[in-house]
């Protein structure tokens, strides 16, 4: 028998949440967020984001979580550029700075 019951706001509360998709984290849905600029997430579930590694950059900051689902997302620093953090911060992966005079990164 099925019965029409309207939940209460403490019964919607304690509804089980369904896992945060790849390229977002959080407790569960609705509370998933898109991983931040510089950083990505693979797993279903995932609670933190993983910053990019030294020599790329992710600039899409919490827009599509399709652009962060994946660590090929994260892109190499074109020619003339460069990122040597070692993968410490989100913020320092959001983009490549370009080369010093004098010098060059030759990969692109």
């Amino acid at each position: 028998v099925w019965h029409n019951k309207e939940l209460t706001a403490t019964e919607i509360a304690n509804l089980p949440k369904m896992p945060c998709l790849p390229g977002t984290v959080g407790t569960g849905y609705p509370d998933c967020t898109v991983c931040p600029a510089g950083s990505y997430s693979t797993e279903t579930g995932s609670s933190s984001c993983t910053t990019c590694p030294k020599g790329t950059y992710l600039e899409d900051d919490r827009t599509l979580a399709s652009n962060h689902d994946h660590a090929e997302d994260c892109r190499v620093c074109e020619a003339g550029k460069y990122n040597n953090d070692d993968a410490t911060s989100n913020a320092l992966h959001a983009s490549c700075t370009t080369c010093p005079s004098g010098t060059y990164n030759a990969f692109d």
